[in-house]
């Protein structure tokens, strides 16, 4: 009784930590959204602050070409960051220990499933049974690795 309502505490409190999470999430979005509308704004000045100042050395033709020389590189730039953009060493590091867990909980299901039925044949509730059976699913367990 006491794992069952250990059991529903850890899902109410992973519910909850959830829901906090997409709430801040959720926040986090909009004001992200908010400054990057106002970034762009920046941007656009900056662009016309560029231009006009261009102007004074080159004509209005040139100084639109050399600002999007300049954005073509730094959009180039940026666009090549993305595409190498790789898992890192943790990224990988999580996914190995995603999938050994799988396969030792895999392995152990597997096991108990097949000894929990042999030692209930074999003794009933035994404590001593259960003890032998935990003992062998350990050893098997050990020795398919």
């Amino acid at each position: 009784m006491r794992t069952l309502r250990l059991a529903k505490v850890v899902a109410q409190a992973e519910g909850l930590r959830l829901r906090r999470l997409a709430h801040r999430t959720t926040y986090r979005g909009i004001y992200g959204g908010v400054a990057a509308v106002f970034a762009i704004a920046l941007l656009a000045v900056v662009h016309v602050a560029l231009h006009e100042w261009l102007l004074a050395y080159v004509s209005s033709l040139a100084a639109t070409g050399i600002l999007a020389l300049i954005d073509f590189v730094i959009a180039g730039i940026f666009g090549l960051l993305a595409l190498r953009s790789s898992p890192d060493a943790v990224e990988l590091e999580a996914t190995r220990v995603r999938d050994t867990a799988r396969a030792q909980l895999t392995d152990t299901l597997t096991m108990t499933a097949l000894i929990g039925p042999a030692m209930r044949m074999a003794g009933g509730r035994k404590i001593a049974s259960i003890a032998i059976g935990a003992l062998a699913a350990r050893y098997f367990m050990s020795r398919s690795k």
